[in-house]
């Protein structure tokens, strides 16, 4: 049976329709900023970026896959559309086969690659530090091995220290367990100048204790990937922002609406076929939230962060 609907509520539906279409429009050409993007040799950087045109992604960067340099081909193709971080690859190989030698700087080699990560950032090769695997004891990729090592350590203060010095940000991809929240938390006190990026934001951390974090630490920001709804591999915890209907929980809406200047978004895709309906889920996203804070979350904070130019 169906039930009258009263002119009274029946416009209040047509009102939050059309604002929410309001709100959404021009999204779906607002030009995105990809922050947990992997330069792959396996990826030509010419089909990357036909890939990044027909979703509307302006920009991507981090860490590539393997040494510093396979980011090389990337920046020559496209050095306006690339941000090369380092020391992804080189420090996690060395963590997994040095283990405390590395986290605690015990090992000349890895003294010899900072150094080398040093040079990089003073000629601004390289514009960010990480991806650092902290914590990927539930969330690795079966290539990668899981380890686990503290966020505070000797190793991530020195490269705090430089991504302080050369004015870059350090990503970091860590677990929300609380001795590792702890452990970051100890990090951002070292130096309230510098920037931490928060990789999938903690992965399955709820939006309340993102937004207790956030309040306590002005530095860190969060990127988004694995925090979409793709159908996950059950080893990997994530947890969504959204739900039925890709709408944003209620928390998460609030979370992004005040610290709007907080949050980047990423993809993370090893699967290109993925990479569209990845964007389109943030797009989504961002007609939920207001045009200020949808037009920071998709470009404004990135371009901020890194000096881009639009």
């Amino acid at each position: 049976m169906i039930r009258h609907i009263r002119p009274s509520a029946l416009m209040a539906i047509v009102c939050m329709v059309t604002a929410i279409e309001a709100r959404g429009a021009g999204n779906e050409t607002l030009p995105l900023a990809d922050l947990h993007f992997h330069a792959d040799q396996a990826q030509s950087p010419e089909s990357v970026l036909e890939a990044m045109d027909r979703a509307g992604v302006r920009w991507a960067g981090n860490g590539p896959k393997g040494a510093d340099p396979n980011w090389r081909a990337y920046v020559e193709a496209a050095r306006d559309r690339f941000i090369p971080f380092g020391g992804q690859g080189a420090i996690g190989t060395r963590v997994q086969q040095q283990g405390e030698a590395a986290w605690n700087l015990k090992s000349a080699d890895l003294d010899r690659y900072l150094g080398a990560l040093e040079q990089g950032l003073r000629e601004k090769r390289l514009r960010g530090i990480g991806e650092l695997f902290v914590n990927n004891m539930h969330t690795h990729a079966p290539t990668f091995q899981p380890t686990r090592y503290p966020a505070d350590s000797p190793l991530m203060r020195r490269l705090f220290s430089l991504a302080v010095t050369y004015h870059v940000p350090l990503s970091v991809h860590m677990e929300a367990d609380p001795s590792s929240i702890e452990e970051l938390e100890r990090l951002l006190a070292t130096d309230r100048n510098g920037i931490v990026i928060w990789a999938h934001c903690g992965f399955w951390i709820e939006g309340r204790d993102v937004q207790a974090m956030m309040d306590r630490n002005p530095i860190l920001m969060c990127e988004l990937s694995h925090r979409d709804d793709r159908r996950h591999n059950p080893r990997l915890r994530a947890g969504d922002i959204t739900g039925a209907g890709r709408t944003l929980k209620p928390e998460w809406k609030t979370l992004l609406e005040k610290h709007s200047d907080r949050f980047l978004i990423g993809t993370d895709v090893d699967d290109p076929g993925q990479y569209a309906d990845i964007i389109a889920f943030y797009r989504v996203v961002l007609a939920q939230l207001s045009p200020e804070a949808a037009g920071r979350l998709a470009n404004g904070n990135a371009i901020r962060l890194f000096g881009l130019s639009r």
